[in-house]
C-alpha cells in the first residue's frame, strides 16, 4: 500500500491571520490604560481608539477625554463629544456629564447642558448632581427653582462632592 503524502501551499499573511485570535476590546482598552498610567498619551490613544471602534464604552469615553484635553492627540472638542456620545448611548454617566460640560462651558447652550447633566445625575454621578443644582439655582437651561437646586446640592454633598458641601456650608452662614 502506497502512502499518500500531503502537501501544503504557502498561505498568504491574510490567510494566516484567520488563525490568530483578535484581541478583545477589553484587552485593547487595558493596554491603552497602561500607557495612560505612564503618561504616554499617544500610545494610550492608539489602543483606546482600537477598543472604542469595537464599541467598548470606557474606551470611547477615554478617546473623548483625550480629544477634550489634547492629550496624545490634537485637542478637538467636537471629536470629544462624538466619542462621549457613543459611550453615553451605552449608558456611561461620565460621558453624559462630559457632553453636558461641552454645552455648558464651550457652547453656552444651557438647555442641552441641563439635559445631559440630568441624565448623568439620574445615575447618581456626583459632579452631575452638583451642576444640575447650579442649573436650577441660576435658571440655566431650566426655570430657576431653589427647592430643586437645594435637593440636588444635598444629594451631591451626601456623596461627598466637596463643592456641594461647601455650597451648603455657605448657606448656613
Amino acid at each position: 500500500m502506497k502512502q499518500k503524502i500531503l502537501t501544503f501551499s504557502p498561505l498568504t499573511e491574510k490567510e494566516l491571520r484567520k488563525f490568530i485570535p483578535e484581541e478583545s476590546a477589553k484587552d485593547l482598552y487595558n493596554r491603552g490604560y497602561q500607557y495612560k498610567k505612564n503618561n504616554d498619551y499617544q500610545k494610550a490613544f492608539y489602543w483606546y481608539e482600537k477598543a472604542a471602534e469595537q464599541g467598548h464604552a470606557e474606551a470611547q469615553h477615554a478617546v473623548g477625554w483625550l480629544y477634550e484635553n489634547g492629550k496624545g492627540v490634537e485637542r478637538n472638542p467636537e471629536k470629544a463629544v462624538y466619542w462621549y456620545q457613543k459611550a453615553a448611548e451605552q449608558g456611561l454617566a461620565k460621558s453624559m456629564y462630559g457632553i453636558g460640560n461641552y454645552y455648558y462651558n464651550g457652547k453656552k447652550d444651557y438647555q442641552k447642558a441641563f439635559y445631559w447633566y440630568q441624565k448623568a445625575a439620574e445615575q447618581g454621578l456626583q459632579e452631575a448632581l452638583y451642576f444640575l443644582a447650579v442649573c436650577y439655582e441660576y435658571g440655566l437651561g431650566t426655570e430657576k427653582n431653589w427647592i430643586k437646586a437645594l435637593k440636588w446640592y444635598v444629594q451631591a454633598a451626601e456623596q461627598g462632592y466637596q463643592k456641594a458641601i461647601e455650597k451648603l456650608e455657605s448657606l448656613k452662614k
